[in-house]
């Protein structure tokens, strides 16, 4: 059994990485850390490329922000490009044409539009490893008290009061990236990602092992 698993989680890391692309749209290009100088604390996230056909590119922070109300969110994405550091894209260059923010509403809501090119729901959510589905998020519509959301359960679009109401926050930010000329690096599988497949494997082997 032990066997079986360690030959089977070898298999999986050289087979390359399993949150990478998921649609011909989406990338993990890397990493970015957050580290604030007076807390001893820092994290690192992936950070993932959405190269639209209407030559729109975003990049987006795989980070969900506990829920907060509308301008906390929005302080939070803002002090990103403070604490957000040492970006690692191996294999891509990053032209950042634009500063971390929540997700837009309008013109076009990048979150809906996040969700329908890409399939989520019917596909999971790759290469998102930390997305939630229980709630709302908030979008960075600035116009009425009353504040555009964006759940990724089902893909719907509603209204919350911005002063009084919770959501959570994720953060989108423009960039123009290309590979580089020796091709991209690998993103390292996170953890949480191979754990799973070994999960799912330990559970595979033992089904085997009773109908066997």
């Amino acid at each position: 059994m032990k066997r079986h698993l360690i030959v089977t989680a070898c298999a999986i890391l050289a087979a390359g990485p399993l949150i990478g692309i998921a649609s011909a749209d989406l990338a993990v290009i890397g990493t970015a850390t957050w580290s604030e100088p007076e807390r001893p604390f820092s994290a690192t996230y992936n950070l993932i490329w959405e190269s639209n056909d209407d030559g729109k590119s975003l990049v987006w922070l795989d980070y969900t922000n506990p829920k907060a109300h509308w301008a906390g969110q929005t302080d939070w994405a803002a002090e990103l490009g403070t604490f957000l550091t040492d970006y690692d894209t191996p294999g891509y260059s990053v032209d950042w044409t634009g500063d971390w923010r929540l997700p837009a509403y309008d013109p076009q809501n990048e979150m809906a539009s996040l969700y329908s090119e890409n399939s989520f729901g019917t596909a999971g959510f790759l290469p998102f490893a930390e997305l939630k589905t229980d709630d709302y998020y908030w979008t960075n519509d600035g116009g009425n008290i009353q504040k555009y959301t964006f759940l990724f359960e089902d893909g719907t679009s509603s209204t919350r009061n911005g002063n009084t109401g919770y959501a959570y926050g994720l953060a989108v930010r423009e960039a123009t990236v290309t590979a580089d000329s020796t091709g991209p690096v690998p993103v390292p599988v996170p953890g949480a990602a191979l754990l799973g497949v070994i999960g799912l494997s330990v559970a595979g082997s033992r089904l085997r092992r009773k109908t066997a």
